[in-house]
């Protein structure tokens, strides 16, 4: 899998990309492949990159590319994610080529899916913290976090009904 590291000058440089990017949509079918795919320096913002300004081909190759990068494991989603691919692929679901507008869509809806299941823990941890326990030994000065009421939980709940990010309110 050492093609993968060789490939990255060429995808940055501009140099056929098309190729590039249909070679690593053919290795993205392997597990290994994907691994290096996401662990190779640029190689993931390379893809990410062309999923926003390339051809209609190349998006397609790199749309492929990340829906089997994120297929894998909820870490590599976090890694697509950070690269900022959210409105390229709401471009690409509604005018890209028809396998490059399903491929955004299951991506979008992998996205949101795990986006959603990271706030239910992010959620569900910070009312354990809310409801956090008393310091016995504490000094004098020092503030004690006080158990939180079941109204003011109940309402902690709903009020994140309204905190969905403001990219995925489209589904």
């Amino acid at each position: 899998m050492g093609i993968i590291s060789k490939l990255v000058p060429i995808l940055t440089e501009g140099n056929f990309v098309e190729r590039c990017l249909e070679i690593l949509r053919n290795l993205s079918d392997m597990e290994e492949a994907v691994a290096r795919i996401t662990r190779t320096d640029r190689c993931l913002a390379s893809v990410a990159e062309y999923l926003d300004t390339g051809s209609p081909t190349e998006r397609q190759h790199a749309v492929v590319i990340l829906l089997a990068v994120c297929s894998c494991s909820a870490e590599d989603c976090l890694l697509v994610m950070k690269e900022g691919v959210i409105p390229a692929l709401v471009d690409l679901s509604v005018n890209g080529t028809e396998e490059a507008k399903g491929c955004s869509t299951k991506l979008l809806h992998l996205l949101r899916d795990m986006r959603r299941s990271d706030q239910f823990t992010n959620s569900c941890s910070q009312e354990v913290a809310a409801t956090g326990m008393v310091v016995e030994d504490a000094p004098k000065n020092s503030v004690h976090k006080q158990p939180a009421s079941k109204s003011s939980r109940f309402f902690q709940r709903k009020l994140n009904i309204f905190s969905k990010p403001r990219s995925l309110t489209l589904f």
